[in-house]
Formats: structure tokens, sequence, C-alpha cells
């Protein structure tokens, strides 16, 4: 092996130093970086009202003030009522069973299957059970809802 050359030497020094000072101000860049930070601080209170909250927030500044609240104190029912409003058809007549059992008992479908098995007196009544049941399912589903949402708050 040939001796390096004083050239290379130099070279090998600069190249190190240069090693030596990159990872030096990449050091204090991240450290800068995370002193200039903000700051998050987490902060219990139990049952916090409102002159507490405006005391805090005067003595932090505070930009994100957020307020993780476990439970609701004033009931939904008191303040929110909540009324749906369906489609016509779901009170209408078309639905009652009264008017599923006059399509469906009305003597003259053999005669219609004998004329035209395309004709809309022969699957009537078991479309107007669908929507009935469809009618139904909608307004027990949206009451529950509403209960349950009531019962939350």
């Amino acid at each position: 092996k040939q001796m390096s050359s004083e050239e290379d030497i130099r070279f090998e020094r600069r190249i190190t130093w240069f090693y030596i000072i990159s990872v030096a101000l990449t050091l204090c860049i991240l450290t800068i970086y995370n002193i200039s930070l903000p700051q998050t601080k987490t902060m219990k209170f139990d049952w916090p009202n409102l002159i507490t909250y405006n005391k805090l927030n005067k003595k932090y500044r505070l930009e994100n003030f957020q307020c993780y609240c476990s439970r609701v104190f004033i009931k939904y029912r008191l303040f929110i009522h909540l009324q749906p409003v369906y489609h016509p058809i779901c009170s209408s007549v078309y639905i009652q069973q009264s008017w599923i059992n006059y399509l469906s008992n009305n003597g003259q479908i053999n005669e219609i299957l004998y004329f035209n098995n395309k004709d809309f007196r022969l699957t009537a009544s078991s479309q107007f059970q669908m929507l009935s049941i469809l009618c139904q399912s909608i307004n027990k589903t949206v009451h529950d809802s509403i209960e349950q949402f009531y019962s939350n708050g």
C-alpha cells in the first residue's frame, strides 16, 4: 500500500470537519425546533363552571382550549324536541291491513290471470304489504333513535 499523499490527508481532514460541523448544526437546529414547539398542558377539573373556564382562559391565553366532557349536565329532553315527519303514504289508508285484505280477497284475480298476467292487481296486495312493513320499520327505527338520543343527554 502506498502512503497517502499530503493532499489526500488535507482533503480527508476537510471532509471530517465538514461532517462534524454538519452534525453539530443539525443537532442545534433540531434543539431549537423542539424548544419552539407549543407545549401541551393537560389539566383535569371535575365539574368546571364558566368562572373556572374564564380564569383558565385568561391565565394561560389558551388558543386551543378544549373541554372533554364525559357527561352532559343538562338533559337533551329539556331543550330539544324532535318531531319526525314521515311520508304521507305511511299514514294513509293504503298501508292499512283492511286495504291489503281488500286487494287480496277481491275474487277477480283468477279473471285477471286469464286475461293479462302483467296486471298490477295481481301483485298489488303484496306490494302494499311490503310498503306497510317498510313504514313500520322506519317508524320504529326513528322512534328508537330519538329515545336513544334523549337517554344520552
